[in-house]
């Protein structure tokens, strides 16, 4: 199994352009790729105080324009996260399409990250993390700061996942804990961890 990321500089508040870098990458990937993986609120980066304006209601531009890539490229794609809106509520959301163009999996962000108020402006998911199949394989997905916290992962190594997926924003002044706690993860729980940080 062949896995890229797309490591992307995302431009705040500017879903489109975002939408448009995207969709050239994937269409530059190469054949033997299987999986696509993006990185955490790609849609408009940490636009806090815009997320009321700028967030996708119900996923109605992002999530058809992923179905409808995967579907055309061939592949899975692991679309990391995305400002979500759903009634009153805004959450961090990771959604994961087959590629076959079918949403499969979508988790929301249960650790808010509390130094950038996060908790003031978005929802903290309620359900856990679960596992899903991609070509057979078991597989699940935190976001960012819920790497700080082994239990989650643990939850999906226990759940039989075999590669756990991690799209971030990681910032740089902490990316030496990013790395270690990466590593933590996949040694303490015996699993393949893909983290996709955006630059």
């Amino acid at each position: 199994m062949k896995i890229a990321l797309y490591q992307m500089h995302v431009i705040p508040g500017e879903p489109e352009k975002n939408i448009e870098k995207i969709n050239q990458w994937l269409d530059e990937l190469d054949d033997e790729i299987d999986i696509a993986v993006l990185p955490e609120m790609w849609n408009i980066s940490y636009r806090l105080n815009e997320l009321t304006e700028l967030a996708d209601e119900d996923g109605q531009r992002i999530l058809p324009f992923i179905e409808r890539k995967a579907k055309e490229i061939h592949k899975h794609i692991v679309a990391g996260s995305i400002a979500y809106k759903k009634g009153n509520e805004i959450y961090n959301r990771t959604i994961v399409v087959n590629n076959e163009g079918k949403c499969i999996n979508t988790y929301d962000k249960a650790h808010l990250v509390p130094m950038f108020n996060e908790h003031h402006f978005l929802t903290s998911g309620s359900k856990k993390s679960t596992v899903y199949e991609l070509d057979e394989i078991e597989m699940g997905t935190i976001i960012c700061y819920d790497l700080r916290f082994p239990e989650l992962t643990r939850s999906l190594a226990l759940e039989d996942a075999k590669v756990i997926f991690v799209p971030a924003q990681w910032p740089k002044l902490r990316i030496d804990h990013w790395k270690v706690l990466l590593r933590a993860r996949a040694i303490e729980n015996q699993v393949y961890i893909i983290a996709c940080n955006s630059v």
